[in-house]
């Protein structure tokens, strides 16, 4: 009984075939690899393969996170909120940076949006995370470059400083958020 041409073929294509996922699932590892039976996020650092590390990050190594919020989009915006809500009932730091037009939710007067299904509006949800310690602040160029003044912006709301801003992005186990 010998091979055919048919089965020759037939054992070199399952061959390459299993090469190539193993080259396509290695190559998927280097950027993130979730395993939700450990709930246990892999990454490599993105040095070439040589140099290349790969560490784990799980839930308990998230310390909080930071939001930066620049849409103005209603419901974008209330996304944002209820997540930064969800984080932080979930024990999570959160920090709210609102730049450019998502800067618009720390006017004083601004329009606010009431939005189903939870009947309540993004500058709602937004003062009741500052009422539970949430730091909120504007971006250090909204003002300026509208024609407003510190008086204009919710009482609560900070100016921010980049140099602060910069320090609590790079800090060990914030994620960043942008809306």
């Amino acid at each position: 009984m010998g091979y055919q041409d048919s089965d020759v073929f037939l054992f070199y294509g399952l061959i390459i075939t299993f090469i190539v996922i193993y080259i396509m699932r290695k190559k998927r590892l280097t950027t993130r690899d979730a395993h939700p039976e450990d709930k246990t996020a892999y990454y490599r650092t993105s040095a070439g393969p040589a140099e290349s590390q790969t560490f784990a990050i799980t839930p308990e190594d998230i310390k909080g996170i930071f939001v930066v919020v620049t849409s103005d989009e209603p419901q974008t915006q209330l996304m944002a909120m209820s997540l930064s809500t969800q984080a932080l009932l979930k024990g999570k730091y959160v920090r709210i940076l609102l730049c450019g037009p998502g800067g618009n939710l720390a006017l004083k007067y601004g329009e606010e949006f009431i939005l189903e299904p939870i009947n309540k509006s993004p500058q709602m949800l937004m003062k009741n995370l500052m009422q539970k310690g949430v730091i909120v602040e504007i971006c250090p160029f909204y003002l300026p470059n509208m024609g407003g003044s510190p008086a204009d912006i919710v009482e609560g709301i900070g100016v921010a400083k980049p140099p602060e801003i910069a320090d609590g992005l790079l800090e060990p186990g914030v994620k960043l958020f942008t809306f």
